[in-house]
């Protein structure tokens, strides 16, 4: 897996949110995103997972975006699934498609082109992980916190087989169902080299990266 940021600029306006970024990350990466309220840091994993131009535009966009050598600003969204999970930080269940993760995995097991008994492999791998997870199975989505949605759309992209892994204040409003599970969960993404990029305010962690959002420019360690 490699993601690769080539003098991205880009502002909802004419000003620039984000300006000149230029960075490489290689399989195994797992790197934090701090900056203030506002410096474009859910904005910047957008970029990441080709949201942005493909479902909402700003009026300044130059650079690019590249994953293993493919332009996201050139290439449809399909052909990145299911490399890419974004887990955001709220309307969670804007990104789901039904009404449970039940319907969510069979769901799955119709589309992709694994053999069904490598879906429920992948899913049952998640559960060594998530053990609460079965309790989320069959509960409507809508009526989850946001903590457990995010462990039941982390579920879904698992599965699904995403590489790189975007997520947006992953660890405000801890659930007690996800308490101690995503720090071996990262751990094993990164031995798989997975890409992890998430923005927090507070550290995470030990020995990790730190990307730093400040003044539309990318400082990173």
């Amino acid at each position: 897996m490699n993601l690769e940021i080539r003098q991205l600029t880009f502002g909802w306006g004419e000003t620039p949110l984000l300006e000149g970024i230029d960075l490489s990350a290689a399989g195994g990466t797992m790197a934090l995103l701090q900056g203030e309220n506002g410096s474009g840091k859910t904005t910047l994993l957008r970029l990441l997972a080709g949201m942005i131009p493909h479902f909402s535009r700003g009026r300044l966009y130059t650079g690019d975006v590249l994953i293993n050598g493919s332009s996201i600003r050139g290439n449809s969204p399909k052909e990145f699934f299911p490399l890419i999970a974004f887990i955001p930080s709220k309307y969670i269940d804007f990104y789901v498609l039904n009404t449970t993760l039940a319907e969510e995995l069979m769901l799955i097991e119709a589309v992709l082109p694994d053999s069904g008994a490598a879906v429920r492999e992948r899913a049952a791998l998640f559960r060594e992980f998530f053990p609460a997870v079965d309790g989320l199975l069959s509960m409507p989505f809508t009526a989850l916190s946001e903590a457990d949605l995010r462990v039941c759309l982390a579920c879904i992209y698992f599965v699904q087989g995403a590489r790189l892994w975007l997520l947006d204040e992953p660890f405000r409003q801890p659930s007690p169902r996800g308490a101690g599970a995503w720090e071996p969960f990262f751990r094993f993404l990164r031995q798989q080299e997975a890409i992890i990029i998430a923005s927090t305010h507070t550290r995470f962690g030990s020995g990790l990266p730190v990307w730093c959002l400040q003044g539309g420019r990318l400082y990173h360690d």
